[in-house]
């Protein structure tokens, strides 16, 4: 893979991968799990954005990836466990999978400033939000979308949503934060995509 992942949490997916044995107490999907599980845990008890930060794509992506294209509607653990024909094979599947996902290239991006008056209109309709940027990526072959939100005060982004397609956008920003369909084409801006 030409993209440089090196200090991200990518990163150590490949080091555990390499050398699962350094990190886990087997090579097996539940040893990986609970691997993943401390991490999140540690990094949330921390409030650092290691997991998330900067462009890196974060692993709610991932597992929303896993449930929107291979029907892992059960969660990502529970559907490798009942496909994979032991706990080594879900290993594998697992690093598979994420392989996959990770050489998926961005092949449309757009993000849209969202003021205070856009949270004012979300709050009023009940579901305030403090988000300050909105980021919507589709990826090459794929016609879902990912949304990413960035909230006011806030260092890093955080997986919001996942739509069929880029045509259910607009009615979402017209109903959440009182964008219009003309205000959505004249204010988003393209994004290129350099360490995507």
């Amino acid at each position: 893979m030409s993209e440089s992942f090196k200090g991200t949490m990518y990163s150590l997916f490949d080091q555990v991968e390499e050398k699962p044995g350094l990190f886990l107490r087997c090579k097996s999907l539940t040893a990986l799990r609970d691997f993943i599980s401390g991490f999140e845990w540690g990094v949330y008890q921390m409030q650092h954005a290691c997991w998330q930060e900067g462009r890196e794509r974060s692993f709610s992506e991932f597992l929303a990836w896993c449930q929107h294209h291979k029907g892992m509607s059960g969660g990502w653990f529970a559907a490798l466990s009942s496909r994979a024909k032991n706990e080594e094979a879900g290993f594998d599947e697992f690093y598979r999978l994420l392989k996959e996902y990770r050489s998926k290239k961005p092949n449309l991006r757009f993000k849209l400033t969202i003021t205070k008056r856009h949270r004012s209109f979300s709050e009023a309709t009940g579901s305030p939000s403090n988000a300050c940027v909105l980021e919507f990526t589709r990826y090459d072959g794929e016609k879902c979308v990912f949304l990413r939100t960035k909230d006011v005060g806030k260092p890093y982004w955080y997986l919001c949503a996942v739509f069929d397609s880029m045509r259910q956008v607009p009615a979402w920003l017209k109903t959440c934060f009182g964008i219009d369909r003309q205000e959505w084409l004249k204010k988003r801006r393209p994004v290129g995509f350099k360490n995507s």
